[in-house]
């Protein structure tokens, strides 16, 4: 339960970088946090680091499952 609360309370703060493919969260040595967008890298029209929320994005796929954690069928 716990869990869902993190991930709603964070896409109400982030938008679509909470949980796109794309993001990778950096941390300054000020403990600053920066959602630094990795499309930028190749398309100029995506910025380094969006203006929070986003709430729409022609880059945005969300991140794979982690099936590792995922409990057994059984």
């Amino acid at each position: 339960m716990m869990e869902i609360e993190k991930t709603t309370t964070a896409q109400a703060h982030i938008g679509l970088c909470a949980d796109c493919r794309y993001m990778r969260l950096l941390r300054s040595d000020r403990n600053s946090t920066f959602y630094f967008c990795e499309r930028s890298k190749t398309d100029a029209s995506f910025p380094k680091y969006p203006r929070l929320p986003v709430m729409d994005c022609s880059g945005y796929q969300s991140k794979p499952l982690d099936v590792s954690h995922s409990p057994d069928p059984q």
